[in-house]
């Protein structure tokens, strides 16, 4: 399946650049109670994820998103395989992005999309364009900068 060829490629390729030589990887549920869509964690999801362990990878779920990632940041994995992109991009900004009211300005925008599992090396922002700030001199480059960290770091 495309999950099982997914994790191949994050333990095998993607992981490997990133230095985790035992790589637990947590997968997210597309219905956190089962009560909606559930028949695609059911049918595909919690297959692929006995289909993995079969063949070795330390694959965890699925779990709601809410849980996985608040124990993704107390270091109980390593990766969270999010199933569509509000999924993963919503508690990633949540824990990165922070906002002084009394400044009225972002202190941090901090948040590194890397996409794993793919033939090449795949890192960008957690974030969009920032045209409300272009040419004022105000953006914030550390997500650029993380974003362009990483993938030096996984390419090594």
């Amino acid at each position: 399946s495309y999950l099982i060829r997914s994790y191949s490629r994050i333990r095998d390729g993607g992981a490997g650049r990133i230095d985790r030589s035992a790589v637990t990887v947590i997968t997210e549920m597309i219905d956190a109670y089962l009560r909606y869509s559930g028949k695609n964690d059911i049918d595909e999801i919690i297959p692929a994820i006995e289909e993995a362990r079969k063949k070795g990878m330390d694959v965890l779920g699925p779990l709601p998103a809410d849980s996985a990632f608040s124990q993704l940041q107390g270091g109980w994995y390593d990766i969270v395989v999010c199933m569509y992109h509000d999924q993963g991009h919503i508690p990633t900004k949540t824990l990165g992005f922070v906002y002084d009211r009394q400044a009225k300005e972002w202190k941090a925008v901090e948040g590194v999309n890397i996409t794993l599992g793919l033939p090449i090396i795949r890192t960008s922002v957690d974030h969009g364009t920032d045209f409300a700030h272009a040419g004022k001199g105000n953006s914030n480059e550390l997500s650029l900068v993380n974003a362009i960290d990483y993938a030096l770091r996984m390419a090594k």
